[in-house]
């Protein structure tokens, strides 16, 4: 389950969507609109990214315990049995 944002955080994002519509669109977006849209980006948007932030963090853990496993290998001994 994804966090909710803080309080400031959503102020935060609220005003970079205003700023993105009045200078990538010439338009001015309400405070009401960019916050809908904000909700609309969190839900049916941001779980995508969220996901690709999971395989890429899985990736590396795999990465990491295979290095780890092949280091350990040259460390074993011979035991003789």
């Amino acid at each position: 389950m994804l966090k909710k944002l803080s309080h400031k955080e959503k102020e935060h994002a609220v005003a970079e969507l205003k700023t993105w519509f009045e200078e990538e669109r010439g338009e001015t977006i309400g405070e009401l609109g960019a916050d809908l849209l904000l909700e609309v980006i969190a839900e049916h948007i941001a779980p995508f990214y969220f996901n690709q932030g999971i395989r890429a963090a899985r990736l590396k853990v795999d990465e990491t315990y295979s290095r780890l496993a092949e280091d350990l290998d040259v460390l074993e001994r011979p035991s003789g049995v």
